[in-house]
Parts: C-alpha cells; structure tokens; sequence
C-alpha cells in the first residue's frame, strides 16, 4: 500500500508498513525478498514476489487462464462473478466455462458480468488454511482441487483453439495473449483455489451461501 490508503487500525504485532519512515522501493524489494510468504491480489508486486520464488495467496483473482496459482505453496481465491443477463452470482463450476468474457484478458471484461471482491471471511478463511499448510508443511491437493485443475486445463484448452479470441483488437495483441495462455496450460499444476473456498463455491453461488 501507500500512505494515500486508509490506515488500520492498531493491531498487536501488526505494523502498518506505508505510514512508517522506513516506506521506500527499496525496503518493499527487502520485505518481498524476505518475507515467509506473500499475501497479495493480481498485481505488479504480486509479479515481484513470484521472482523472488515466494509462496504465494492470492485473494481477488480475475484471470483463472493465465493469473492462476501454479507452483505447489501457491493458493488463490477467486472473485465473485454476477452475470448481468440472469441477473445471478454464478457458481465456480460455471466461471470454469468456455466463455472467456469474464476475464480480463484484453484488459477489461464483457458488459455482461460484473467482478465483485471476496469478502473478509472469505479471505480470512483463505488465509486460515494457508497458514494451516505452512505451518504443516502439507500442500497436498485435495480431490476437488485436482479435478478443478484438470477442469481449467481443458476448458483454458478449448479457448485457446478458438478461431479468433477478440476481432476488435490487433493481431498482434491476440498472439501476445495466445502466447500467454499457451504457456500457462500445463497438466502438471501443482498449485490450486484454497480448498476451503471450493468447497463453499463449486456448485453454490455467493448470493446462495449468504441466505
């Protein structure tokens, strides 16, 4: 963060980095580099951190194609997706579709979906399994993360075959973006969506698990 940011509130062992002296690029490289593991959304300093090698929680995730949690520390939670049209959160069985619309892979998503952000109990749930895998040293997959990540593979595999992914845009904007997915369709992912948050949201929307 930057100091433009609403501070937090005193919290125990907590310190609130960007109102400090010691705020600088420099100290944000140094605490990146040193840090257990990275909390953070999908993000230039997220990019930061995956060059240091660090583990990785992603909470907000937009793009499951090629933003997705690959290496075997690393963990995401997605955002919630309300589909315009039906008028309805959709599940994540459904945001695992073939219709990449909903992700901002050119920069901005369809007129018909709209990302809403996790919420606090969503990410403290996230965040509460994550520390529980550090702290185990257990980063085994669950049955549902395997399937999910066989499922993106394929589906991420049907768009990328399509004819063309957006006639609005340049050729060369759609080889870019078609280098990138093809260079993030691996069967062999070991990294997942926090088990915790599949299990709340594979077959039952956000406004469902709210009533």
């Amino acid at each position: 963060g930057d100091s433009t940011m609403t501070p937090l509130p005193e919290i125990k062992n907590l310190i609130d980095y960007p109102f400090t002296e010691h705020k600088s690029a420099l100290m944000d490289l140094q605490l990146i580099s040193s840090c257990r593991f990275f909390i953070g959304t999908d993000s230039g300093i997220m990019d930061t951190a995956k060059m240091f090698r660090k583990d990785t929680l992603i909470t907000n995730m937009v793009v499951w194609i090629s933003a997705y949690p690959f290496r075997k520390k690393d963990r995401g939670i997605y955002k919630y997706v309300f589909h315009k049209p039906s008028h309805r959160y959709l599940t994540l069985q459904e945001i695992l579709n073939d219709d990449w619309g909903m992700q901002a892979l050119f920069g901005r998503i369809s007129d018909d979906y709209e990302l809403v952000e996790n919420t606090p109990e969503d990410i403290k749930d996230g965040v509460l399994e994550y520390l529980d895998c550090h702290n185990n040293n257990n980063f085994s997959l669950s049955e549902n993360q395997i399937k999910l990540n066989y499922k993106r593979v394929k589906v991420a595999v049907k768009i990328f075959e399509k004819f063309r992914l957006n006639e609005y845009v340049g050729i060369d904007e759609e080889v870019s973006i078609r280098y990138k997915i093809a260079s993030r369709i691996n069967n062999l992912m070991d990294g997942s969506i926090c088990n915790s948050y599949i299990n709340k949201y594979l077959h039952t929307s956000f406004s469902d698990s709210r009533k």
